[in-house]
């Protein structure tokens, strides 16, 4: 189950919110994992190791075994890990963009640029 964010879909959310889909407030462990790319069993380790917050419930379990547990995770408790693990600033990408753009010739900064503008448009423009 994919969770990407279609970024063109919701123009306005920040960069650290795009990293979770749009108005999912609460995660099992296998959707957070998707999220981080990671195993459901890392989230429950990062989960029991306090490296990730949330809540976890007891769930009935088949006759006669062990029960099971249900792990519940807050949209900002996965942001905050996101942010937390990250080797990077939101405004780092810009600055790299930028430095890309020096190297290039004219023409193909034109391309890029009329690029940006039809997509800027396209958005705008809904």
């Amino acid at each position: 189950m994919p969770m990407n964010v279609n970024i063109d879909k919701h123009p306005t959310l920040s960069p650290i919110d795009r990293l979770l889909p749009a108005g999912k407030e609460w995660f099992t462990a296998k959707e957070a994992a998707c999220v981080i790319g990671r195993s459901a069993q890392y989230v429950r380790d990062c989960f029991d190791n306090q490296k990730l917050m949330g809540h976890a419930m007891n769930a009935r379990g088949k006759s006669g075994s062990e029960q099971r547990r249900s792990y519940q995770i807050p949209r900002a408790a996965l942001l905050l890990y996101l942010m937390e693990t990250a080797n990077y600033q939101p405004g780092d990408y810009a600055g790299r963009v930028r430095e890309l753009l020096r190297e290039l010739n004219a023409a193909e900064k034109r391309s890029i640029a009329e690029s940006l503008q039809a997509a800027s448009a396209s958005v705008w423009n809904r």
